[in-house]
């Protein structure tokens, strides 16, 4: 996605955080082959994919990371 392509994945674990169905690519929990012939009648937006996949970069991780620390961690 960051390189604005959507993706289709499998609907379990990160991905359905991290996909959105149907505006940045396709979670599937059956048949793959149904998943794909579904992607290849829909349209994505190049921006939207890439809008998604920034939400998870390593940047916003680490900053997440360290606010999660800060508003959790000991002040003892």
């Amino acid at each position: 996605m960051a390189a604005g392509t959507p993706v289709i994945a499998y609907a379990g674990g990160g991905y359905k955080e991290s996909v959105i169905d149907g505006k940045t690519g396709i979670l599937f929990t059956g048949n793959l082959v149904s998943a794909i012939r579904k992607f290849e009648t829909m349209t994505f937006k190049e921006e939207d994919c890439i809008a998604q996949a920034k939400k998870f970069s390593k940047e916003i991780f680490k900053k997440k990371l360290k606010a999660f620390v800060y508003e959790h961690g000991s002040r003892g």
